[in-house]
C-alpha cells in the first residue's frame, strides 16, 4: 500500500489536473466584502511520450508566453503555477514542436484553437482521492463478498473539524429484489481525521456504490463515487455479446403509454416498445440464454411533439428512435419515465448486465430546453445541411446540420461543453449507469470525445471499475489495399486510446467483410481473414465492435437473400418494393455462417435485436421492425434462434472466445479455420467455416497455442457431435478430421468428461 495520497498522485499523472488544494501563500477571508479574488496553488506536469531535451508550457494564465518547465529526474517536466479556480487553455512546447500536451486528455478551445487545458479546484473545498494499490475485492463464495479502500482526506484552505460521511448504494444479485442505499456504519467506515478506512463484508452479487463525502467546517467537497461489482467471474465486456435495441420496437410492456402520432407514417410512428418490455425480457431470460454480457439501447430521453419530415423531405416521423432530445435530463414518459429506467437498470444488473447509455452529443432538436433559451442559443449552429449544395459531410462535418431542425452544439464554447458532460455524468450517477455509446463522434470537435472520456475515468474509475467508452465513427470501405484504407482507421483511432475511447464500432471491417463475403459471395476466406488481421492490427490495444448490422444499416439477412442489389440499393428500400422474409433456408444459413464468425472474433460482438432470429428489413426505418418472439417466429426462425443461442452462450462461456488471441489454423477460398486459445485448454475453442453448398469432410491442424494433446475428446457447441484429436501421421502434431456442413461450420472446445 502506498503512503502517498492519491490526489497528489493525481497532480503528478498523465492527466494536467490541479494540485490538492494547499492554503494559498495569502488567503482572504472568503466572505469579507474586501476580499481579493481566490487563488489557489496547480501543479502542471507534462509527460512526454519519448525523451525530450526542453519543455515549455505557454497558456492563457501568461497570454501564451512560452515559459520553461523543469525536469524532475523521471522523463516529466512540472511548473507550479498560482491561478484562480477555473479551466485554462495551454499548450506545450517539446524540443521546439508546439502543440497538445500528450500526456493530457483534457482540452478546450482558446482564440478558435483546440488546446490542452488545465483545470484549477476551488481550493478552499476539502477533496477525497483513494490511495493508490488501496482497493481491494474479494468473492469467496456467493453472499460474501468484500470490499476494501483507503481514502485521503486533503482540508480546503485554512479548514479545520473535517469529517467523512459514506454510503453504499447496491444492486443485489438474482436473489434479492430491490436496489438500496444506506449509512455505512463506524466499523465500515473509520476516520482519523486523515485518512479514512473503507471495510465492507458479506455483500451479496451484484453492483455496490461507495459514496464519500468530506465536511470541513462550511465547505463540502464533491462527491467520491467508488462503483464495483461482486460477482463469480471478473467481467469483461469482451466476454460475450453486447445487444442493441431500438426500445420503441423491441416490446410493449406498460400498454398505457401508447400513444401514437396523428399523421405521422406509420414506419416512423410510435410502436409502444418501452423500458417496461425490456426489462420483462430480462427477467425472462431472454438475454441470458443469449449469454448477452451488456445492452445498449437507443436514447431515452423526451422527444419532440408532432411530426417532422424525413431526411427526404416527404414523409412525417417522429423521434421514436431517441434522437431528437428536447430535455437534458428527463427520461422519455413514452418509454416509461424515470422509475422504469431505473427499475430496468436494476434487473439487468442482477443478471450481471451492464447497461450503456446512447449519448447524443452532436445536436438537439430545435425543441430542446437549451435551445429555447435565449442566453444558451449561443451554444448551437444552425448552419446548412449536411449533404446539402456547398455544405459536404466531410468538409463542413463539424457544422453542418443533419436536418434543419437539429440545431448542431458548438463544443468550441466552454460553457456548452461543460454542460453537456455534467449532463452525461449525471445520467450514469442516478441512473447507475456502466458506460456510454457516443453517437456520431466525428461529427463533434475531438474535445467533446476527450473532455468527456476524462472525466468519466476521474468520476467513476477509482476503484477500478471499467466504464466502457464505445463510439460510432462512420467509414466505409475503400478497396483492396490497406492504402486505400488509411484515412478510414485513422479516422476511428483518432478518438481511440487511454486518453479517448476504449473502442469504436469497425465500420472498415464491417463493409470489407460480412456482407461482400458472407451475404454476397463476392469475396472468399482468403479475403475475410487478410482483412481481419488488418484490422486487429490497425486497432491493437482497443477493444472493437464488430457487427453484421445496425439501426443505420439494412438488415443482413435480406442483403443475403438479394445479393444481386448493392449496399446502396437495397439501403435504399426504406417505403417501398420492401424485403419480405427470405423463401428458402440458404440467406439464414448466409446469416449464420456470418454470426459463426463474428461471435468469435476479438472484440465485442455486437448483436443488433431480431439478428439472433433472422430479421428481415431495407434501410432505415424498414430495418427498425417489431421485435417477434415465440409464437410470432417462424420454423426457420425458432431454428435460428436455437442455433444463435447455442453459439452466443458459448462466447460468453469459453474464455478464449473473448480473450485469447487469435491463431490461424487454416484458410483457403471456401473453408477457414482459427483458433482461440487460452491458458486453460478447457477454456479455448477451435472454430471452422465452410462456405461451400455441400459438406466437407476437413482435416485441420491444431495450433499448439490450444493445448490439446492426441486423444482429447472435443464437442461442437452448436451441433453436440465430438470428435477427438488425432496425430498427424507425417508430421506427429495434433489434428482433427471433422465434417463441416454445407454453409456452415463448428466451435469446438474440450468435452466434458
Amino acid at each position: 500500500m502506498s503512503g502517498r495520497p492519491f490526489c497528489a498522485a493525481i497532480a503528478l499523472s498523465a492527466f494536467a489536473l490541479a494540485a490538492c488544494p494547499k492554503p494559498p501563500t495569502q488567503q482572504a477571508d472568503a466572505g469579507a466584502p474586501d476580499a481579493g479574488p481566490l487563488i489557489c496553488p496547480a501543479v502542471l506536469r507534462i509527460k512526454p511520450p519519448a525523451s525530450i531535451y526542453r519543455a515549455a508550457v505557454a497558456g492563457e494564465w501568461n497570454s501564451f508566453v512560452d515559459q520553461p518547465l523543469a525536469a524532475d529526474g523521471s522523463g516529466a517536466f512540472t511548473a507550479q503555477l498560482q491561478l484562480a479556480p477555473g479551466t485554462y487553455a495551454y499548450e506545450v512546447v517539446l524540443d521546439g514542436a508546439r502543440g497538445l500536451d500528450p500526456s493530457n486528455g483534457y482540452r478546450k478551445y482558446s482564440q478558435g484553437i483546440e488546446r490542452s487545458a488545465l483545470r484549477v479546484p476551488d481550493c478552499r473545498l476539502p477533496s477525497l482521492a483513494v490511495f493508490p494499490g488501496s482497493v481491494s475485492k474479494a468473492r469467496p463464495a456467493a453472499g460474501s463478498g468484500n470490499f476494501q479502500a483507503s481514502i485521503s482526506l486533503t482540508p480546503g484552505a485554512g479548514a479545520s473539524g473535517c469529517s467523512i460521511d459514506g454510503s453504499l448504494r447496491s444492486t443485489p444479485g438474482a436473489n434479492a429484489e430491490t436496489s438500496s442505499t444506506r449509512t455505512l456504519t463506524a466499523d465500515e467506515l473509520h476516520f482519523d481525521g486523515a485518512r479514512a478506512e473503507i471495510a465492507l463484508s458479506g455483500l451479496p452479487d451484484g453492483k455496490h456504490t461507495v459514496v464519500a463525502t468530506a465536511r470541513c467546517g462550511d465547505f463540502v467537497s464533491e462527491r467520491l463515487l467508488l462503483p464495483f461489482w461482486i460477482e463469480e467471474r471478473d467481467f469483461r465486456f469482451e466476454d460475450g455479446p453486447l445487444y442493441m435495441a431500438v426500445t420503441d420496437r423491441f416490446r410493449d410492456g406498460e400498454p398505457a403509454n401508447d400513444t401514437p402520432v396523428s399523421g405521422a407514417v406509420d414506419s416512423l410512428n410510435y410502436f409502444g416498445g418501452d423500458l417496461q418490455g425490456v426489462e420483462q425480457a430480462l427477467r425472462e431470460g431472454y438475454f441470458d440464454s443469449l449469454g448477452v454480457r451488456s445492452i445498449w439501447l437507443t436514447p431515452w430521453q423526451t422527444q419532440p411533439e408532432g411530426t417532422w419530415l424525413d431526411r427526404d423531405g416527404a414523409n412525417p416521423g417522429t423521434g421514436y428512435h431517441g434522437y431528437w432530445p428536447v430535455r437534458a435530463r428527463e427520461v422519455s414518459a413514452r418509454l416509461g419515465g424515470e422509475a422504469a429506467l431505473r427499475s430496468l437498470i436494476a434487473e439487468a444488473h442482477r443478471h450481471g448486465i451492464r447497461v450503456l447509455m446512447d449519448a447524443v452529443l452532436n445536436h438537439v432538436h430545435r425543441d430542446h430546453e437549451y435551445f429555447q433559451d435565449p442566453q444558451k442559443r449561443l451554444w448551437f449552429r444552425t448552419g446548412c445541411v449536411c449533404g446539402s449544395p456547398g455544405c459536404d459531410w466531410t468538409e463542413k462535418r463539424l457544422s453542418c446540420l443533419f436536418t434543419e431542425y437539429l440545431p448542431d452544439v458548438d463544443w468550441t464554447n466552454e460553457a456548452a461543453s461543460e454542460q453537456l458532460i455534467s449532463d452525461v455524468l449525471w445520467w450514469l450517477e442516478t441512473y447507475d449507469l456502466d458506460g456510454l455509446r457516443l453517437d456520431a463522434v466525428k461529427h463533434v470537435e475531438d474535445l467533446a470525445t476527450f473532455n468527456l472520456a476524462t472525466r468519466v475515468r476521474e468520476t467513476f474509475e477509482q476503484a477500478g471499475t471499467r466504464y466502457f467508452l464505445m463510439g460510432e465513427t462512420a467509414m466505409g470501405w475503400a478497396g483492396d489495399k490497406v492504402a486505400d484504407n488509411q484515412l478510414q482507421y485513422d479516422t476511428i483511432k483518432r478518438y481511440l486510446g487511454p486518453l479517448g475511447l476504449d473502442g469504436q464500432l469497425d465500420f472498415v471491417l464491417y463493409h470489407a467483410v460480412p456482407y461482400r463475403v458472407f451475404a454476397w459471395g463476392a469475396r472468399g476466406f482468403l479475403h475475410a481473414d487478410y482483412w481481419t488481421d488488418v484490422s486487429q492490427k490497425q486497432f491493437a490495444g482497443s477493444t472493437m465492435i464488430n457487427f453484421l448490422g445496425s439501426h443505420d444499416a439494412p438488415r443482413f439477412l435480406s442483403l443475403s437473400a438479394e445479393p444481386s442489389l448493392s449496399y446502396d440499393q437495397m439501403s435504399a428500400r426504406r417505403f417501398a418494393d420492401l424485403p419480405a422474409a427470405p423463401s428458402s433456408s440458404e440467406p439464414y444459413d448466409r446469416h449464420f455462417l456470418a454470426m459463426l464468425n463474428l461471435a468469435t472474433l476479438p472484440g465485442v460482438p455486437l448483436l443488433y435485436y431480431g439478428d439472433e432470429y433472422g430479421e428481415f428489413g431495407g434501410g432505415d426505418p424498414d430495418n427498425r421492425h417489431w421485435m417477434r418472439f415465440g409464437s410470432d417466429l417462424s420454423p426457420q426462425e425458432k431454428a435460428q434462434l436455437d442455433r444463435a443461442g447455442a453459439l452466443l452462450k458459448a462466447r460468453s462461456r469459453l474464455r478464449g472466445l473473448g480473450r485469447g488471441p487469435m491463431v490461424r489454423a487454416l484458410v483457403t477460398e471456401d473453408l477457414y479455420a482459427y483458433a482461440r486459445p487460452d491458458s486453460d485448454p478447457a477454456q479455448g475453442a477451435l472454430v471452422a467455416l465452410n462456405r461451400l453448398s455441400i459438406p466437407v469432410q476437413a482435416s485441420i491442424p491444431v495450433p499448439s497455442e490450444l493445448g490439446w494433446a492426441a486423444g482429447t475428446r472435443l464437442a461442437d457447441s452448436i451441433r453436440g457431435p465430438t470428435v477427438q484429436v488425432a496425430s498427424d501421421p507425417s508430421t506427429g502434431r495434433p489434428t482433427i478430421s471433422v465434417q463441416l456442413p454445407a454453409r456452415g461450420g463448428v466451435l469446438l472446445s474440450v468435452a466434458n468428461p
